[in-house]
């Protein structure tokens, strides 16, 4: 087990670092698509059977007793109170919220800003190499141009397809910065590996 976790500790920190944190965000970007239908299919189940279990439980409870006992009925009703402040604050109940029209246009277009922004980028972007024609550059460019736009409409779709984690907000920022820290991770990777 303590080589497991020294080897995944070097992992982390040694020159595949860059790799292994993109590879590690992709993960959690992944997670977080997939876990509506995780839950849906097999957590929700186990939540039922825990309500099931509590309300037998408080079923079972002599009520005539608590309510003749004040410090008893004032113990019932804290623990009623908790069950269902627990239950609002759950992690299953972060993703029951139904979207809106509107939350859902918002990540669509946090998800796919940051591409779209670098297909407005590349396709004004000057062409460095002098021995290529001026339609060439124009050609690469807008292929490049095209090509920022469907990754970005491809980003869009999951990125409105992650469930609204607390705040739409929430998703409409982390997720570009999560594109960002991976896109990063990736490029300075490469780029270092290519020198060495």
């Amino acid at each position: 087990m303590d080589s497991l976790i020294k080897k995944l500790f070097e992992i982390a920190t040694g020159k595949k670092a860059k790799i292994f944190w993109a590879v590690f965000l992709a993960i959690i970007v992944i997670l977080l698509v997939l876990y509506p239908y995780i839950d849906a299919n097999f957590l929700v189940f186990s939540r039922i059977n825990k309500r099931i279990d509590i309300l037998e439980r408080v079923t079972q409870l002599d009520l005539d007793k608590i309510n003749k006992n004040s410090a008893l009925q004032k113990e019932y009703n804290s623990v009623i109170g908790e069950i269902s402040t627990i239950r609002e604050k759950s992690v299953g109940t972060i993703t029951t919220r139904q979207d809106t029209n509107n939350d859902k246009t918002i990540k669509f277009i946090s998800g796919g800003s940051l591409f779209w922004l670098v297909s407005l980028i590349v396709l004004f972007s000057k062409n460095k190499k002098d021995n290529i024609s001026f339609l060439k550059k124009i050609f690469n460019n807008v292929m490049s141009a095209i090509l920022c736009v469907f990754i970005g409409c491809f980003c869009a779709l999951i990125g409105k397809n992650i469930p609204t984690i607390i705040n739409v907000w929430l998703n409409a920022v982390g997720f570009p910065l999560i594109q960002i820290a991976i896109i990063g991770l990736i490029v300075y990777g490469t780029s270092k590996n290519n020198k060495e």
